[in-house]
């Protein structure tokens, strides 16, 4: 069948906020494994970017159409997927015979929810996708929709109704999957990668997500992809993905986007151990948790090229912490930030507020745990109740909370515990973000990192558009949006 794998439009303000104006944009690697997964079974795939593109909802329909598929499959996340389901009415009108799919985070986490709002997907793919994509590729082949009905891992459209199959099972071998197929991203270096602004050394960076599910039991998190059973590639799958980056596009730097990438210690030090071997002069960077540092983790890493761990800090009060599930404490913080500033690593520090329970005070305290650690680079959003997690189901009895799909990006605060104010909210992180980076140190580290021309324009260009952002005053507006 001739499938078309669609990221729906939705602009760069909207999905990276601060981080819109430094030329940011991740592939959409979710895509690149289900095109894999679907060519390989001997369909004939394209993968459609609206974002980087740059595409409206009537022009990524017209782009689709002229492509004639039998089946479109949209990836979405909460702020896009209302734009998914625009694109997919034109779709619909246009030629009724196209069977429209909804995947990604946002429908596995509320599914019939999302089908009732979304009137013009025939059928939903609930959690991981690579095995059930295939299936359901191959039975409307032969049965057509109705084949479709109760297949596991699937709710599907029926007149008024829903039927949903049984959950499918994870897949267990994360290897037997095919590597990403990044040839059917445009352009992949020179429209994708690691920004400028966020490198090092001006690199030619990419990103790579090499396990799926984390531990962690953080209210604010989505599970219904994953849930919290942890898979992982091995460490031979991952290096060799790498090496395949780095001689084919040249990529001298990843950035490694899984949940927690040092989850498991002894793969993490195996990859190491491969990446210093093969991979001479990778720069590379990942996501972790405090708890999981320690010395001699971060000297193999280093020795290796790890030259930056993003930190998920959240908050710098211990009562909040425990409150939201993070399960780690501000001792925890300071010891793993220091550790990782001693080993040679720049840390950075990922923040939110906004937390049930939330004060003027607590905010305060987190602002001043962020400007009081060896961070190289601050990131603030506003806490979020994404449809589905332990947080979206108490929102309402919590604070008021603006159910418009549109604004859950993190950069707008939908939830307003009854603790403190939106205009406090909107305050206090503005007064963080410029305090954070208009110090000198900060201001000279992102100096030091630049090395063409392209990284000045850009560097400059993303402290511009994090400064116009911060002296914009937004709030809830979910006016006019169904809950």
């Amino acid at each position: 069948m001739k499938l078309l794998l669609v990221q729906p439009p939705l602009t760069r303000e909207e999905r990276y906020g601060t981080k819109a104006g430094s030329g940011e944009m991740n592939p959409p690697l979710g895509l690149a494994y289900l095109a894999a997964s679907a060519r390989q079974a001997g369909h004939d795939v394209e993968i459609l970017d609206a974002v980087v593109e740059g595409w409206d909802v009537a022009q990524a329909a017209e782009e689709m159409l002229r492509r004639a598929p039998d089946v479109v499959g949209f990836t979405a996340v909460t702020a896009s997927v209302l734009n998914a389901d625009a694109v997919a009415a034109r779709l619909k009108e246009a030629a009724p015979k196209i069977v429209t799919i909804i995947g990604g985070p946002h429908l596995s986490g509320v599914p019939e929810l999302t089908m009732r709002r979304c009137p013009h997907f025939d059928l939903g793919i609930i959690g991981e996708g690579e095995r059930t994509l295939c299936e359901v590729l191959n039975v409307l082949k032969g049965k057509g929709i109705d084949g479709v009905k109760g297949m596991p891992g699937t709710i599907a459209r029926c007149d008024q109704e829903f039927v949903m199959g049984p959950p499918r099972e994870r897949i267990r071998d994360l290897d037997s999957l095919p590597r990403p197929a990044w040839d059917l991203l445009p352009d992949l270096m020179e429209r994708y990668g690691v920004s400028a602004i966020h490198s090092t050394a001006g690199k030619r960076g990419m990103t790579l997500v090499t396990s799926r599910g984390c531990p962690g039991k953080c209210i604010f998190c989505s599970r219904g992809v994953f849930g919290n059973k942890y898979s992982a590639h091995s460490p031979r799958y991952v290096v060799d993905m790498v090496k395949y980056l780095m001689e084919r596009y040249g990529v001298g730097q990843i950035q490694f986007d899984d949940d927690e990438f040092l989850t498991n210690r002894r793969r993490a030090l195996e990859i190491a151990k491969l990446l210093r071997e093969e991979c001479p002069g990778l720069r590379w960077c990942c996501f972790a948790r405090v708890d999981h540092v320690d010395d001699e983790l971060l000297r193999e890493i280093k020795s290796a090229g790890c030259w930056q761990i993003k930190f998920g800090i959240e908050s710098g009060n211990d009562g909040m912490l425990r409150r939201i599930g993070k399960e780690t404490t501000v001792e925890q913080i300071r010891d793993a930030v220091s550790r990782t500033a001693r080993a040679g690593i720049a840390p950075t520090g990922h923040f939110m507020i906004g937390y049930p329970g939330e004060t003027s005070g607590t905010a305060k305290e987190t602002i001043k745990l962020a400007l009081s650690l060896p961070l190289n680079e601050f990131f603030m959003t506003y806490v979020t109740p994404f449809p589905g997690t332990a947080l979206w189901e108490t929102a309402l009895s919590e604070g008021r909370y603006e159910p418009a799909w549109r604004d859950h990006s993190g950069w707008k605060p939908v939830f307003v515990p009854n603790t403190i104010s939106a205009e406090e909210m909107i305050r206090l992180r503005r007064k963080a973000y410029l305090r954070f980076y208009l110090r000198p140190r900060i201001f000279l580290s992102f100096l030091r990192r630049i090395r063409s021309f392209r990284q000045l324009l850009l560097t400059a260009r993303g402290f511009l558009f994090m400064l116009r952002l911060m002296a914009v005053k937004s709030g809830p507006s979910a006016k006019g949006e169904r809950p």
